[in-house]
């Protein structure tokens, strides 16, 4: 797995979280913003990714600076998360996604805030603009309990055990 990369659809990911961006696709302004970002944040992007789940149709992995901790309430936690889809049972159209997540480590439950998807695989392909906003369904957004020795379960799992998570507030719901 080429860590740059992984990094790269990082800074897109957040680019598009903390501008606000409502828009399916990216505009070029943002795209460029998202170029111009990827040289500082590769070269001062020391942690590596967790690859956290495999099976025959998925990969899930986490990074370690992207583990939150709500400031208040300890048993709630955020996380980024990115999965590559290694069959076609999970999309046709896509081969990656990304999702930012809130964790309730004592109900033991989680909720998607964003999600975005990619048609190459994060983890083995080039920086494309091919990236799109998922549009969540209620469902999606709604809290989910993970079902046991899941991809979902084993991200749960690593987060809620995370024993250095960043201290912030945590959001629970999309902004």
């Amino acid at each position: 797995m080429n860590i740059k990369y992984l990094t790269l659809y990082l800074t897109i990911f957040f680019t598009f979280t903390l501008s606000g961006c409502s828009d399916d696709e990216p505009d070029e302004d943002t795209i460029n913003r998202m170029k111009g970002l990827v040289h500082t944040v590769s070269k001062n992007f020391n942690s590596q990714w967790k690859e956290v789940f495999r099976n025959r149709d998925k990969v899930a992995y986490l990074h370690p600076d992207m583990i939150f901790q709500d400031e208040k309430k300890d048993w709630i936690r955020e996380a980024v998360v990115l999965n590559d889809f290694v069959s076609n049972k999970i999309s046709k159209n896509f081969r990656s996604a990304t999702s930012e997540r809130v964790f309730d480590c004592q109900s033991w439950k989680y909720k998607n805030k964003a999600m975005f998807l990619n048609k190459s695989p994060m983890g083995r392909s080039q920086l494309k603009t091919d990236i799109v906003r998922a549009q969540l369904t209620k469902e999606q957004k709604d809290w989910r309990y993970p079902m046991s020795s899941s991809a979902a379960d084993s991200v749960m799992k690593n987060v809620c055990n995370y024993d250095k998570p960043k201290k912030r507030e945590v959001f629970l719901d999309s902004r």
